[in-house]
């Protein structure tokens, strides 16, 4: 996905917040091996959306995730319904993301 679709270090760092709030909003959300990928484009596509000035179409974000455009749409929205419409994210909290992505890996 980084690849195709050039997303910010920074997109992918704030990727993370939203995973997490769609995990705390919704204990008893699943992804599953079939479903991943449709996941992660959509986060993808959300996060670059919200904090980059430059993006790609979603008709992009949808060849690269091998999805139709429309259901890249239906899941943007879906996405933005699960963490409730909440894209920003304070400095401390990314910050802190970031010091535990080093701590766990610390190539970045």
């Amino acid at each position: 996905i980084v690849k195709y679709t050039s997303v910010e270090k920074s997109c992918l760092l704030i990727l993370l917040i939203y995973i997490d709030r769609v995990c705390e909003l919704h204990p008893h959300f699943t992804v599953s091996s079939l479903t991943v990928h449709r996941f992660l484009i959509t986060a993808v596509t959300v996060s670059s959306k919200a904090l980059c000035d430059s993006y790609c179409t979603n008709s992009h974000y949808a060849k690269v995730g091998g999805i139709s455009t429309q259901e890249i749409n239906a899941l943007e929205l879906e996405f933005l319904s699960l963490i409730d419409w909440h894209l920003a994210s304070t400095g401390p909290i990314l910050q802190q993301y970031y010091a535990n992505l080093v701590e766990q890996h610390p190539c970045y």
